[in-house]
């Protein structure tokens, strides 16, 4: 479509050369300016959904931090150092945490790009140290841990893997995390097991993003994990389609 249209928008543009002429057309174009764009900071997402730029809203606006002041992060799932990536962005402003994911290319990638992060080459689940079985989608060229899953639908479409699997509470106290500023967690179905072997009280996450997967909002808070979440406190502040936003209602600024 693009290459068919070529000739006839190069066609247009010499016509038009022709007849205001060529000094006059080239000056009008470089005075050509967009308003509220041309010196406008714009903001870049890195994330599926733009849940970063939203995280980055709900904690200066509704917790009133300034996001600038190094915080810890704990990416569960994360897939990539940038691509896709909830945290990168907080990473970009000095911030650091502990990321989980079972992909070595995951790993590879945080390595390279992400070094300040304590990088967990594994599956979160309740047990500590065992070993589980990882499902890949049968078609899949690599471990891309975005299609993995603990819980397929149906075992016969993917190719199972075994991985170390590590408790998310243990994992953060052999790494030295006392308080989580941030906690996201993408683990394709085990969000739940997840969340239910989480130490609250210990970690006081200030927010959670989580996905659950629905095209009613009012349905998705109704879900197992948001009822957890909200029973510990924490209120819902946000939705990216896919992804839910809480924070703890002890940690809301006085203003909100």
């Amino acid at each position: 479509m693009r290459a068919a249209l070529r000739p006839a928008l190069k066609g247009a543009a010499t016509t038009l050369r022709t007849l205001v002429g060529a000094q006059a057309l080239d000056h009008a174009i470089g005075r050509v300016s967009v308003p509220h764009l041309t010196k406008a900071k714009l903001k870049r997402s890195f994330a599926q959904q733009g849940e970063d730029l939203i995280l980055d809203r709900i904690l200066t606006r509704v917790l009133g931090r300034d996001v600038r002041e190094p915080g810890v992060y704990v990416d569960v799932g994360a897939f990539d150092a940038v691509d896709h990536s909830v945290t990168y962005l907080l990473y970009r402003r000095g911030w650091s945490g502990v990321v989980f994911d079972p992909s070595t290319r995951t790993q590879r990638s945080f390595r390279r790009r992400r070094p300040r992060d304590t990088f967990v080459n594994a599956v979160v689940g309740a047990e500590d140290g065992v070993e589980v079985d990882f499902f890949i989608p049968a078609a899949s060229t690599g471990d891309q841990s975005l299609v993995s899953t603990k819980y397929p639908d149906d075992a016969g479409g993917f190719d199972k893997v075994t991985h170390r699997q590590v408790n998310l509470n243990h994992a953060l106290s052999r790494a030295g995390v006392e308080k989580i500023d941030v906690l996201n967690v993408d683990v394709e179905g085990a969000e739940l097991e997840i969340l239910e072997t989480l130490d609250f009280d210990r970690f006081r996450p200030s927010v959670i993003a989580v996905e659950i997967h629905g095209n009613d909002l009012a349905r998705c808070l109704e879900s197992p994990e948001a009822r957890l979440i909200l029973k510990h406190g924490y209120q819902a502040v946000g939705s990216a389609v896919i992804t839910q936003f809480f924070v703890r209602r002890d940690e809301v600024a006085s203003d909100n």
